[in-house]
């Protein structure tokens, strides 16, 4: 069975940042003023993540300074910011967060009983995430009962659609939840 490759665009991951600072203004709807800001933070490049989970994020003010955040940030708003939250500590979060929206396909699962069912497939860290589009049960599939790409047929019908509505990975990063 042939896969997608598994790349993100910069487009993708633009809007996928923009999704995931959406879902946090929801959340987190008093501190919208700095999650914008780790947002333009982010969309400029502006966050380094590191291998042992931490994260360089530059100072919008001066492109000289640089924090260093691993669960606390240094800058002078981290005291003022509720439970520490500043801008930077935003950037780093929806740095993270972008790749897990980014790659979402439409996908064919292949059940056990030699079903096809359509819907949308999630990579997560512990594997494929299928959530059918008739409303069964979400599963964990392996990459072996995953076509990527789906029916084609239903799969152009719905991409014409979704980039009529402005954008494909917009639309498949819009409803999902983590």
């Amino acid at each position: 069975m042939a896969t997608l490759a598994h790349t993100i665009t910069t487009v993708q991951f633009d809007t996928a940042l923009r999704s995931a600072a959406a879902k946090a203004r929801t959340r987190y709807a008093g501190e919208a003023a700095r999650i914008d800001r780790g947002l333009v933070l982010a969309l400029n490049g502006g966050v380094t993540l590191h291998e042992d989970g931490s994260a360089s994020v530059q100072s919008s003010s001066n492109a000289e300074i640089v924090y260093t955040i691993n669960g606390h940030c240094d800058c002078p708003d981290a005291t003022r910011a509720p439970e520490g939250r500043c801008k930077h500590r935003w950037s780093k979060a929806l740095v993270q967060k972008a790749p897990c929206l980014a790659r979402r396909y439409f996908a064919t699962y292949s059940a056990p009983d030699g079903t096809d069912h359509q819907g949308m497939a999630t990579e997560t860290p512990l594997g494929w995430h299928f959530v059918p589009e008739d409303g069964g049960e979400p599963i964990y599939a392996s990459t072996h009962a995953l076509v990527l790409g789906g029916n084609v047929q239903v799969a152009t019908a719905k991409r014409a659609e979704e980039e009529a509505a402005g954008g494909l990975v917009a639309a498949v990063c819009r409803g999902y939840a983590r």
